[in-house]
């Protein structure tokens, strides 16, 4: 084996990572993996061309520590004339805002940054290729494929990093934590501690600190035998990637809602049709996020059951069982698309209503499209409309009112989707945000003598 220097350019050279005169982008943050990436680029810039220069993020968590680190980068690469951008964030602040973790807001914070700064060098030079480096390592990979292999993963998340990947490259993924040590220690560089990388609260570091050497006592080398099985999942992964596509092209159909062909469908074995389902539930969803396993497994199952059989699935998403497959679609989508260029007189035509006794025997339909509301109650002539200024809910049994657009973004309903969703009102107030929920002020109650029932004609079967 030959210096790490003679590694990283076999790595890079194996997965056509740098190409002389590329621009390079090193995300430093003034840790030792950091600052090892940093120093072999400069080593190798001369030799092959390249345009360096660094980019530190300030996540605004350790106070002066913090600050300091910033400081350090700065420094480093003043010293060795690479310029330097140091952009700070919150990610305290972005955390409580988006409901993340703070490990999760300031890998997103950070990445974003890394982009931001990864196109405006791009654009100032778009005859170049730009790239941002990364000083993720060995270790780091193989803590990944167990962090996703304990959560339960596909093989998909068991691939963990890769090398390469839309402008992002790690051309220390193969390097082990003490050959890295000992680079910097050979070169007499220094490097920043950050303490919270010891707190064995986060589970990446009880990973690092708690299960890796036990594994590693049982079986010597087991870092980069699970850094070796994720190369080959990731080689596994694409050749997956690829019939999953074309198995889509036979088995989704292409226009809204989406469904998926049984009769295609059946033709495939359990992992592909996994595969298929997965991808389609995604399709309609508009996100791969908090799609488990276990809602792939129910529609498969649903699939084998009788047409009209239905059941719901992240972001409200609706599953039904129909004679041709499956029909996958997101409910107020579904909804909103009843809206789009009708006049008001034809969005009046979207609901049914009829007026009657309150019966003795009171049993309230529990249905997303069909409610039961207090007829009594209605000041003006119920209108099936979109969303304009003003609009508010009564938001319980108290009288608080909440405005029709903080509900929404309350609700996490997409901007783009706002504007086009079906509203239920009463003048300003809005009974019924059709599909969602309904104003509780209009709810049928003890003191209820007439009921008026309102069928959204939009919705779903049986929904």
């Amino acid at each position: 084996m030959g210096t790490l220097f003679e590694d990283l350019k076999d790595y890079c050279k194996k997965h056509d990572m740098i190409q002389k005169g590329d621009r390079i982008i090193a995300g430093v943050s003034g840790g030792a993996d950091s600052v090892c990436l940093f120093l072999l680029l400069q080593e190798w810039k001369e030799k092959m061309d390249l345009d360096l220069s660094v980019i530190h993020v300030e996540h605004g968590i350790r106070g002066d520590e913090s600050r300091e680190d910033a400081s350090f980068v700065q420094q480093l690469c003043e010293e060795a004339g690479i310029p330097c951008k140091v952009t700070a964030v919150s990610a305290p602040v972005f955390a409580k805002e988006h409901h993340l973790s703070l490990e999760e807001a300031a890998r997103s914070l950070r990445y974003r940054a890394f982009e931001e700064y990864r196109q405006e060098l791009q654009s100032e030079t778009p005859e170049k290729r730009v790239l941002l480096a990364t000083a993720h390592t060995r270790g780091d990979q193989a803590e990944t494929v167990l962090f996703h292999l304990i959560r339960g993963s596909s093989v998909k998340g068991l691939k963990g990093i890769q090398s390469v990947q839309s402008g992002l490259i790690r051309p220390l993924l193969f390097a082990k934590r003490g050959d890295i040590v000992a680079y910097l220690k050979e070169k007499n560089a220094a490097w920043r501690e950050d303490p919270s990388n010891t707190d064995t609260t986060y589970a990446r570091n009880k990973l690092r600190h708690d299960v890796m050497p036990v594994l590693e006592s049982i079986c010597p080398g087991a870092e980069g035998h699970i850094a070796s099985a994720a190369e080959d999942l990731g080689e596994l992964e694409d050749y997956l990637e690829t019939e999953t596509k074309t198995a889509l092209t036979k088995c989704l159909t292409a226009e809204i809602p989406l469904v998926i062909k049984k009769e295609p469908y059946e033709t495939y074995q359990t992992l592909m049709k996994r595969r298929i389902v997965y991808e389609a539930i995604a399709a309609a969803a508009g996100s791969k996020k908090d799609i488990e396993r276990s809602h792939v497994e129910a529609v498969i199952d649903l699939m084998e059951n009788q047409s009209g059989r239905q059941l719901s699935l992240p972001y409200d998403v609706n599953a039904q069982r129909i004679y041709q497959g499956v029909r996958l679609v997101r409910l107020h989508t579904a909804a909103k698309e009843q809206t789009r260029g009708k006049t008001p007189e034809e969005m009046q035509k979207l609901v049914q209503m009829r007026v009657f006794d309150r019966p003795n025997d009171l049993l309230i339909p529990k249905k997303k499209y069909t409610k039961w509301l207090d007829y009594d109650k209605i000041k003006n002539s119920l209108q099936v409309r979109t969303r304009r200024s003003g609009d508010y809910l009564q938001i319980d049994d108290t009288g608080g009112k909440k405005s029709l657009k903080k509900y929404l973004i309350d609700e996490k309903v997409p901007g783009e989707e706002r504007g086009d969703l079906p509203l239920l009102c009463d003048g300003d107030h809005v009974v019924w945000v059709i599909g969602r929920r309904v104003s509780a002020y209009y709810k049928v109650t003890d003191e209820t003598k007439r009921i008026i029932e309102v069928l959204y004609i939009g919705g779903l079967e049986n929904e």
